[in-house]
């Protein structure tokens, strides 16, 4: 049975291209990387994120830039009703 998510597994091995390797899940819910027999080197594990997680990052970003600019407005405001 495949695993549903992507995660791009790679073993990188000394003096050998790097290879991919076979991802599934294991009985208790986790990632599980097959290996095969005597296997030595790096296994490099890479998640990229949701789509979802992607939005809800640019959606923070905009939310914390309009925070800054609306206080900076408000800053500039109070400063000018004080000078006159």
């Amino acid at each position: 049975m495949g695993f549903p998510y992507c995660y791009p597994i790679k073993l990188v091995a000394p003096n050998r291209e790097n290879q991919e390797l076979q991802v599934g899940k294991s009985e208790e819910g986790l990632v599980e990387v097959k290996l095969q027999k005597e296997t030595n080197g790096v296994i490099e594990v890479w998640y990229a994120g949701t789509t979802v997680q992607l939005i809800s990052n640019i959606i923070s970003c905009f939310v914390l830039l309009g925070i800054i600019i609306c206080f900076t407005l408000k800053m500039k405001n109070e400063k000018k009703k004080i000078n006159t």
